[in-house]
This record gives C-alpha cells, sequence and structure tokens, in this order.
C-alpha cells in the first residue's frame, strides 16, 4: 500500500475510511458484480463521500479506483466457473475487510 494513504474506521465497525497524512478522507466499501456480457466477477473497493480538501479526495478516489479492482474471469454457462469466480471475490474482499490492504490486484 502506499505510505501516503491508510484505512481507518475512525471508531466505527461497519465503516472504513481512506485517509491521507492530513486526515482528509474517503469512505470506502468493498463491492462484488458480475459482469455478464464481460464475462468476468469484478471485484472493486468504492470510494464515497468523505471530508477535506476536494482535490485529495479526488486523489484518493482515483487511488483507489487504480490499486483496488480485479477482474476474474468467469463463463456465466458452467455453474462450477461461477462458484470458483465467485469464492475468489469473497475471499479477497474478505482478507480486505480482515485487515489485509494490499491492492486487489496482489491478492489475485
Amino acid at each position: 500500500m502506499n505510505t501516503e494513504f491508510r484505512f481507518d474506521d475512525f471508531g466505527f465497525n461497519d465503516k472504513l475510511a481512506i485517509v491521507d497524512r492530513s486526515d482528509n478522507y474517503e469512505w470506502v466499501e468493498p463491492q462484488i458484480s458480475s459482469l455478464f456480457s464481460a464475462g468476468i466477477v469484478r471485484v472493486e473497493l468504492v470510494a464515497d463521500s468523505g471530508e477535506g480538501d476536494d482535490d485529495v479526495r479526488e486523489a484518493l478516489r482515483e487511488y483507489v479506483k487504480q490499486n483496488y479492482v480485479v477482474d476474474i474471469q468467469c463463463d456465466f454457462g458452467d455453474e462450477a466457473d461461477i462458484s470458483r469466480a465467485v469464492s475468489e471475490a469473497v475471499a479477497i474482499r474478505d482478507r480486505f475487510l480482515a485487515g489485509n490492504y494490499v491492492s486487489f490486484g496482489e491478492m489475485a
């Protein structure tokens, strides 16, 4: 993870934010989605609504967008492949929620 940023829950158990050195932050949430037309299951960290300098918050959102998305190939016509892809996606999300904040590409 970039040392300029950290993840912090600010004492909330169900929320997590990406925070810079000056305590500007964006709330983040991991999401799993199926993109049938592309044949992928996507795991991404979505940043939304924080506080602080607007330019810094935009940089935080861009950092999240570039480092916390991974696409897992999936044949949606094959139930076993769907199960495999979803299991991989859930494992990535769960490792992140457990405190393993490396980029999603490194987890895949």
